[in-house]
């Protein structure tokens, strides 16, 4: 894995980590207010997507998983966006997840691009 690649997946483990251990200081932290329960789940729930996303792509390696996650995090850029039009309670955090997912997409779309070290190898032994 390339090192922006890695950097990427570390990141994205420990934004999931946070929303899955401490998802109340770190709501409170975009939007100075009390959540709801509802909410703090949700922020749980992105969590476990985001560890399990850095895991997958952790363990499967390779450009292609990282454009596919970065296809999941452009979807979920176009759900919170969503979300942000339809609720105005759920507006303010649902654009920062917003913001957050299309920064991880881009980035994800970036790593995707470069080459893993041992296609570097490779494309300089020929």
């Amino acid at each position: 894995m390339s090192r922006p690649a890695a950097r990427l997946t570390a990141l994205r483990a420990a934004w999931g980590v946070a929303l899955l251990a401490v998802p109340g200081p770190v709501l409170r932290a975009i939007e100075r207010t009390d959540h709801t329960r509802a909410q703090r789940v949700v922020a749980r729930v992105l969590g476990i997507r985001n560890v399990l996303q850095a895991a997958v792509v952790a363990s499967v390696g390779g450009r292609s998983i990282r454009r596919r996650g970065a296809a999941v995090d452009a979807i979920h850029v176009l759900t919170s966006l969503g979300m942000a039009a339809a609720s105005h309670r759920w507006r303010r955090l649902a654009l920062a997840d917003a913001a957050i997912a299309a920064g991880l997409a881009a980035a994800g779309v970036r790593a995707a691009g470069q080459a893993e070290p041992a296609e570097r190898v490779r494309a300089l032994q020929q």
